[in-house]
């Protein structure tokens, strides 16, 4: 799983959302928390898109957030990634 560094959710059609490669992986999970580790955003579909916004539609701040992935790949086996995503508007 490759993490980008950062995104710019600032409407102008550049680099407006978050999203990875999930083409080799089976079942999937993402969790985005902010500096004070509360959930900003969550998914369990492979195709998610984060556009910065929290969980009721609030745009969040700049800032850096934690982002933990865990999925099973084709081989079955388990991949936790963890990092940074850096929010730029």
């Amino acid at each position: 799983v490759h993490l980008p560094s950062a995104f710019s959710p600032n409407g102008d059609g550049v680099n407006d959302e978050f999203f990875i490669g999930t083409r080799l992986l089976t079942r999937f999970s993402i969790t985005i928390y902010n500096r004070w580790g509360q959930t900003v955003f969550d998914s369990v579909e492979k195709d998610f898109r984060w556009d910065g916004r929290d969980q009721s539609g609030q745009d969040v701040e700049e800032g850096v957030y934690v982002v933990m992935i865990q999925a099973l790949d084709v081989q079955g086996e388990l991949v936790e990634e963890t990092g940074t995503i850096t929010l730029l508007r």
